[in-house]
C-alpha cells in the first residue's frame, strides 16, 4: 500500500480509542516503524507505521515481551494496513475525495 503522506495527524487522531491489537482494550496510536528502521536519539518513524495499543500490551512491548521484531513486524503491518483503509474509505465517504 502506498501512502504519500507521512506525517498525518488525522489518522493518529482516528486511530486513538481504537482497540489495542492483542487485547481489544481501547488503544493509543504506537509507532511500529522502529522495528525495522531501528530507533536512536532524535529519530521517529513516519505516522503511516502505527497501530493502537492498550498501556500494558505498549509495555511489554518495550519489555520484549510479545515475541520477536519480525514476527511483530509483520502482524503490524497487516493491521496497519486493513486500518489505513477503513480511514481512506471513511475520508472518501465524508469528503467524496481521497485527499
Amino acid at each position: 500500500m502506498e501512502i504519500k503522506d507521512k506525517n498525518n495527524r488525522k489518522f493518529l487522531d482516528w486511530l486513538r480509542g481504537k482497540p489495542c491489537v492483542f487485547c481489544g482494550m481501547p488503544g493509543v496510536p504506537h509507532h511500529f516503524g522502529m522495528l525495522a528502521q531501528g530507533n536512536g536519539i532524535g529519530t521517529k518513524c513516519d505516522d503511516t507505521y502505527t497501530v493502537p495499543l492498550c498501556n500494558k500490551h505498549h509495555r511489554m512491548l518495550h519489555n520484549g515481551q510479545l515475541g520477536s521484531k519480525a514476527e511483530l513486524y509483520k502482524k503490524f503491518e497487516l493491521i496497519r494496513d486493513r486500518y489505513m483503509n477503513l480511514f481512506i474509505e471513511r475520508k472518501e465517504r465524508c469528503y467524496g475525495s481521497k485527499n
